[in-house]
């Protein structure tokens, strides 16, 4: 494997990206169905099982703190498949591997649907989780070798993008699932159909060769490849990569405070799903507008002004107790939160794809997705222990706080234009 750049690891500069590959030939059009269509039943998976598993969970008898901890064992599976991904696509390559992760979806989802007990309840959202993460580096890996850098954003953008529009659907054909069945087990049924719609869709799409290829030599150095990337890749990591996963962290907050706080206004439920479906029609209306950016102008101009919004907003909603209009101000957070989190979709991505390097990029987006993805899996414990020490509106400056830090090392680390232009 190529070593990193050395001002990738070291020097205090922003980052240099690697020279561009030569671009592989790929009609875009062939690329957006490959991306799309595979993308959009793994979000429909996803969403549906999100909100099942701890009605479920309380079906069985489970108290609420327990639904809540088997409701975080799916983002606790999905960061821990992401090392064995990494391993399974230099081994195996790309299109097996996501064939695997749906394997892993039916399987989970079929113990969902049976369990008679909470923890054959939280094995298979465990497995949901496994399955999800496996998928994610296998795709990212797939779009990064395949698309030039010119084009990766909008590329990577579609790729989140086409997630999110899957994960707005799942909730409605669970719950259209739910009313004919009268039984909130059965809405596991989706996540098994999308699995199997998914691995159908990865086989039947025909794609071209991908650059990396599986085979031996890859299986028998895959760890070793690993362990290199992770020391080589250390610099990069702990700037880039920690600035990165700031914005995990607060696009995290933002699924869990948004309702809270709306609670803490005494704003009803079905207002509050309104807010929330209005802000993911945001989200799905600005994803590639950021692609475009990213490509455009460079990985910076989404990255920064994301952040700069995100933590703003969080610390707005936290002096919104102080100001007349609490409500205006609540909903106009929530439009900015929306707006960030829309025009950032594929950032975290596209500028992990930008580092890795373009002959065997496995171990290193496996250490990326490893460290940025491990903010969204601590933000929901960080926001219980800030808010169960002091309050939410703590909780809130916290994570506005560490939104202004991520953005401080984005800005002194990242290129300043897009890897295009010199």
């Amino acid at each position: 494997m190529s070593n990193p750049p050395a001002d990738l690891t070291s020097g205090a500069g922003p980052a240099q990206l690697p020279p561009p590959p030569a671009p592989v030939g790929v009609p875009w059009r062939w690329l957006s169905v490959s991306v799309l269509v595979p993308n959009v039943f793994y979000g429909i998976g996803m969403g549906a099982a999100t909100p099942m598993v701890p009605l479920a969970a309380t079906e069985l008898g489970a108290s609420l703190s327990v639904a809540a901890l088997l409701a975080a064992l799916l983002m606790i599976g999905q960061f821990a498949g992401t090392i064995p991904a990494g391993r399974s696509v230099e081994r195996f390559g790309e299109r097996p591997t996501m064939v695997a992760s749906a394997c892993f979806g039916v399987v989970g989802a079929a113990l969902c649907a049976v369990a008679d007990s909470t923890a054959v309840l939280g094995i298979g959202a465990f497995a949901i989780g496994v399955g999800a993460g496996v998928f994610g580096l296998a795709r990212h890996a797939f779009v990064t070798v395949m698309t030039p850098p010119g084009s990766r954003g909008r590329a990577l953008s579609m790729v989140a993008g086409s997630y999110r529009i899957g994960f707005m659907v799942g909730p409605f054909l669970s719950a259209a699932v739910i009313h004919l069945t009268h039984s909130p087990a059965a809405a596991f049924g989706v996540v098994m159909a999308t699995s199997g719609l998914l691995a159908t869709a990865v086989l039947v799409v025909r794609e071209p060769a991908s650059p990396v290829a599986g085979g031996a030599a890859g299986s028998a150095s895959s760890a070793h490849r690993l362990r290199e990337v992770l020391w080589q890749s250390r610099g990069v990591l702990a700037r880039v990569g920690t600035g990165v996963m700031t914005i995990g962290i607060l696009r995290t907050s933002r699924q869990i405070v948004v309702p809270l706080w709306a609670l803490h206004l005494d704003i009803t439920e079905v207002h509050i799903a309104l807010i929330v479906g209005s802000a993911a029609a945001v989200d799905v209306a600005l994803f590639y507008l950021g692609g475009v950016i990213m490509d455009r102008w460079g990985r910076l101009w989404v990255a920064v002004p994301t952040l700069a919004i995100f933590a703003a907003a969080h610390v707005g909603l936290a002096l919104s107790m102080f100001l007349p209009g609490r409500v205006p101000t609540f909903l106009t957070m929530v439009a900015l939160m929306a707006v960030a989190n829309g025009i950032s979709s594929g950032i975290m991505a596209t500028i992990g794809s930008d580092l890795a390097d373009p002959g065997h990029p496995g171990p290193f987006l496996s250490a990326w997705r490893t460290v940025t993805e491990s903010g969204s899996a601590a933000a929901p414990l960080l926001i219980f222990a800030i808010t169960s020490v002091a309050s939410l509106s703590a909780a809130l400056v916290a994570m506005g706080a560490i939104g202004f830090v991520g953005l401080g090392l984005l800005a002194r680390h990242l290129p300043r234009t897009a890897p295009c232009r010199p």
